[in-house]
């Protein structure tokens, strides 16, 4: 796998909802650029949109809980739009194994 540099952080209960408006660009971020928008990877079935999982997530969690993780990634610009997918998509493989319930942008 390439070299990438990787941040993490954590999002607070009541955060969940409003995060993902930033992730997709909707409501008060709409001016935000994303290029590419993985919406709906590994929800569960019951949801219609990643809007309703990370805002049923703010709901049910313990007051003092952690809602997301967000898991921040610089692409190589070297790389083709094509190949910075490709390795997005070979990280979301290796690091999450298909266990857990998540939305992306680029």
């Amino acid at each position: 796998m390439a070299n990438y540099h990787l941040n993490i952080s954590y999002g607070r209960v009541g955060k969940g909802g409003p995060h993902i408006d930033y992730i997709l660009g909707q409501n008060k971020y709409a001016n935000k650029e994303t290029e590419i928008k993985y919406t709906n990877h590994n929800l569960p079935n019951w949801c219609k949109s990643p809007k309703e999982f990370w805002v049923a997530a703010d709901d049910n969690e313990r007051i003092n809980g952690t809602v997301y993780k967000e898991i921040r990634i610089s692409l190589p610009n070297e790389l083709s739009h094509e190949k910075n997918i490709e390795l997005l998509n070979e990280f979301i493989d290796t690091i999450l194994e298909g266990k857990y319930h998540y939305s992306v942008s680029i």
